[in-house]
């Protein structure tokens, strides 16, 4: 695996930079029965495949990756 955003807690809640993030946080489930769970998005997507994420995001072995800070104490990875 890859770490592909570091940030203070409630700041990656509020603001994830990164595509997998994202697709994480989608998937997390919420605190009522009536709404099902969906995990198509990570499915169909290939937010586990890093050379499939959208530039600066993609990763693959010709381009080093490197964690860019965005903001205060947030890093996102890109490639370098």
């Amino acid at each position: 695996g890859h770490l592909v955003e570091l940030a203070p807690r409630d700041e990656l809640f509020r603001n994830a930079r990164h595509p997998y993030t994202h697709a994480l946080l989608k998937a997390i489930p919420e605190p009522d029965v009536t709404n099902k769970l969906d995990f198509s998005t990570l499915a169909t997507r290939a937010y586990s495949d890093p050379t499939a994420w959208p530039p600066p995001f993609q990763l693959n072995a010709q381009t080093p990756a490197v964690m860019e800070e965005v903001g205060r104490g947030h890093f996102v990875r890109v490639s370098g």
